[in-house]
């Protein structure tokens, strides 16, 4: 397993967005983006263009005021 600060080092140096996990046999375990990274950091969900959000005008002022 990597540590949080690692793979969000790696996430930059590379100038990637997205990397594969692979499991200690070599085989495919997962995927996950800078956003997951990001996420686990802020501690909370970032919501963009491309989640399905029924309001996020309403979202955003509920966040605003956390």
């Amino acid at each position: 397993t990597a540590r949080l600060n690692m793979v969000l080092g790696e996430f930059l140096e590379l100038k990637q967005h997205l990397f594969a996990v692979i499991d200690e046999y070599g085989g495919l375990s997962g995927l996950i983006s800078l956003e997951d990274i990001l996420e686990e950091i802020l501690g909370r969900e970032i919501v963009d263009e491309s989640d399905q959000v029924a309001d996020k005008q309403e979202l955003a002022r509920k966040r605003r005021f956390r």
